[in-house]
Order: structure tokens, then C-alpha cells, then sequence
């Protein structure tokens, strides 16, 4: 029992020293928390603000490059003998990728008549078209796009004056209360960049807005201005141009005499891309018939009596033909050899897997020269799944 009391005071000792180690390694705990949770807020406030920077920095590189690649247009300033309808026509795939984005189809206009051999700054002509192109594109939503060019009147005989247009059946909301001008203006502010290792200020339009801007540049270079328009729920853009008339003799090549009143049938439920193609195989001089009625048409296709020469039909439209409509397509090609060919006017209906054997493939926009080629196409016995694009 005495041994006992005696153990008790360095029992108390013990448990004083305990507590006391106990409030230390709490105090040290609470310390480290408090260094570790400082060291993380800071470690998360450097990656963000580093992470800013690079965003930064790579916003102002697209700036630069951008005025990097004007200066550029702007220091060659070259002209060459060129097909003009050709050098169009090589971005107009592009275009039909882009417009199916955001719902749209777009639809190129150019009369087989019109002269097409000029001289020009052709890069900058491209250029200035598309980026103009593809701003209207990417600011409008399930619209009917037509880009185009039409002759004007000239200052002489020697040369040829273009009118560009772009013409879109959805309105642009940003363009409405302004021209383009007042659009950049109001679309823009000031930001610091550093170039070649200085700071310096410039005033730079909203990123969504840069086409618009590099469009605006390079008329500037070329010396036009781009004009707009809107009534009701229509835009319309356009610039001119007056190009000399290349050396070389222009002449319309008889390539289409032999079509001349054969018949033609249009399967297509969009009034837009009806007439869009009509309009073009007006030029030639085909019999369409009928009119704007798929259903008419269908009894046309199926009718004895009635023998078309070509029958164009939309992927979109072809995808609700029953397999009967199909078989009796198919038997009445064998019998009487009629060109099919498939016209698309979105990416998402490039593709057809049905069980045509002999057609051919065009996207819009297309160019009247790629009609005109897919037109002369006579399909031999062999002949599978042949695209022109």
C-alpha cells in the first residue's frame, strides 16, 4: 500500500508530461496544417496565374500572327494571269465542312458566260472573299447562304468589274445597328501585348470578330470597300473589283450542245437548293421537269413515257425512299441508262450507303465546272462510286 502511494505522484508526472507532449505535437499539427494549406492556396494562385499568362500569351500570338500574315499580303502585291473561277472554287470544300456546324447551307453562284481569265492578286481576292465567307457562316444559324459573283459595269473594254456577294436569309444580329466600321469598332478594345520584346498597346477587335477584321484589311489593300445591307431578316454583303482581261482568248467551250432539251428531274424538298441547281442547268439548256413538286417528280421518275436524261437527287431526300422506290430506280437505270447524281448539301448527309451502282457524288457549293464534268460523265458498266467534289 505504501509502495503503492509513493508510485502515485510520478503517475501524476507522467500524465502531466503526456499531456504536455500531447499539447506540443497539437500545437506543431496545427502549425504544419496552417503551412501546408498556405503553401497549397499559393501553389493553386501560381498555376492559375500562370495558366492565365500562357492564355494570355497565346491570344496576342493569334494577333500577331494575324497582323504578321496582312503585312505579309500586304507586301506582295503581285498580279498573275489566272482562271478566276478556278481559284474559288479550290476553298469551296471547305466551306461546306464549316457550314454544317451550325446548320447551314451555302450555295455558289457563277454564270458559265461570264469572262474568267483576268489578271489579279489572286491570294489576296481569296483571301478577302472566304474570310468574309466564313464570317457570315460562323454568325448565322439554319440559313441559306449564297456566295456569288455577277458582272458590273467596267471602265473599259479591256477589263471586267466583279461584284462579290454573300447573301444569307438569317439576320446577323451584330451587323443590324451598324456598318462594318461601327461593328470592329464597337467589338474591340485595348490590350497590351509585348512585341519583339516591347510592351506596347493596340487596339484589337473581339477574337469571334478577327475574319471580319482581316476582311476589312486586305479591301483596304486592294482598294474596295465591302458594303452591307439587311432588310427583314436578310444580309447582305458585297465588294467590287475591276480586273484586266487576261491575254489569254476566253471562249465558252461547246461542251454542253448535246444536252440540249433532254430531260431532267429534281428530287428536292428545299425550295433554295432546287433553284439552285435549275438555275445552273437552265445554262445548258436541259427540260426540267417538274417543277418544285417531289411528288410530282416521283411519278415523273416512275412514268414510262417520261425519259430523263439525268435525275438529281438530294442524300437528305434519298434517305426516305422505301426499298420498292429504290428497286424501280435501279431497274429503270439498267433500262434506259439515266445519269443518277446525288447532290449534298450538308456533311452530315455526305454519304450514301444504299445500293446504287452507277452515280455520282457533288456537294454545295458547287462550281458549274464540276457540274458541267459529272454531267459529261457516261456511266460504263463498271462504274462505282465515282465523286467529284
Amino acid at each position: 500500500m505504501n509502495k503503492l502511494l509513493l508510485l502515485l505522484p510520478s503517475l501524476a508526472s507522467a500524465d502531466l508530461i503526456q499531456d504536455s507532449y500531447k499539447e506540443q505535437f497539437y500545437q506543431l499539427s496545427k502549425a504544419n496544417f496552417e503551412i501546408i494549406t498556405a503553401f497549397l492556396v499559393i501553389f493553386i494562385i501560381a498555376s492559375l496565374t500562370y495558366l492565365f499568362s500562357l492564355t494570355k500569351k497565346s491570344k496576342h500570338k493569334t494577333i500577331i500572327q494575324t497582323g504578321d500574315i496582312i503585312s505579309a499580303v500586304h507586301s506582295k502585291i503581285i498580279k498573275k494571269d489566272v482562271d478566276l473561277l478556278r481559284i474559288l472554287d479550290s476553298y469551296l470544300s471547305i466551306l461546306h465542312q464549316k457550314a454544317a456546324k451550325r446548320d447551314n447551307k451555302v450555295y455558289f453562284n457563277f454564270s458559265h458566260y461570264y469572262p474568267r481569265y483576268v489578271k489579279a492578286i489572286h491570294d489576296k481576292v481569296c483571301i478577302l472573299f472566304y474570310t468574309l465567307s466564313e464570317f457570315v457562316i460562323e454568325h448565322t444559324e439554319n440559313s441559306h447562304i449564297i456566295i456569288g459573283l455577277r458582272t458590273k459595269k467596267s471602265s473599259n473594254e479591256k477589263s471586267v468589274r466583279y461584284e462579290f456577294y454573300i447573301k444569307s436569309d438569317c439576320p446577323i444580329p451584330q451587323l443590324e445597328k451598324g456598318d462594318i466600321k461601327n461593328t470592329l469598332e464597337k467589338n474591340s478594345k485595348m490590350i497590351e501585348i509585348i512585341h519583339k520584346g516591347k510592351k506596347e498597346l493596340k487596339n484589337c477587335v473581339f477574337f469571334e470578330f478577327y475574319k471580319l477584321k482581316t476582311a476589312k484589311l486586305v479591301a483596304d489593300i486592294l482598294g474596295t470597300k465591302i458594303n452591307f445591307s439587311s432588310w427583314q431578316k436578310h444580309n447582305f454583303l458585297s465588294f467590287e473589283l475591276e480586273f484586266e482581261l487576261s491575254n489569254k482568248p476566253y471562249e465558252v467551250k461547246n461542251r454542253y450542245s448535246h444536252f440540249f432539251g433532254l430531260n431532267t428531274i429534281i428530287l428536292e424538298d428545299d425550295i433554295c437548293g432546287f433553284y439552285q441547281i435549275a438555275s445552273k442547268l437552265k445554262q445548258f439548256k436541259l427540260n426540267i421537269q417538274p417543277k418544285m413538286d417531289l411528288k410530282l417528280a416521283k411519278e415523273h421518275l416512275f412514268n414510262p413515257i417520261f425519259s430523263p436524261k439525268f435525275i438529281f437527287i438530294n442524300t437528305r431526300v434519298l434517305r426516305n425512299f422505301t426499298a420498292k422506290e429504290i428497286n424501280q430506280i435501279k431497274q429503270k437505270q439498267a433500262k434506259y441508262g439515266f445519269l443518277i447524281i446525288l447532290i449534298s448539301d450538308s456533311a452530315a448527309f455526305d454519304h450514301y450507303n444504299g445500293s446504287f451502282e452507277n452515280y455520282v457524288l457533288l456537294k454545295h457549293p458547287i462550281n458549274i465546272d464540276t457540274l458541267l464534268a459529272a454531267m459529261n460523265t457516261t456511266p460504263p458498266l463498271d462504274f462505282s462510286n465515282k465523286m467529284i467534289q
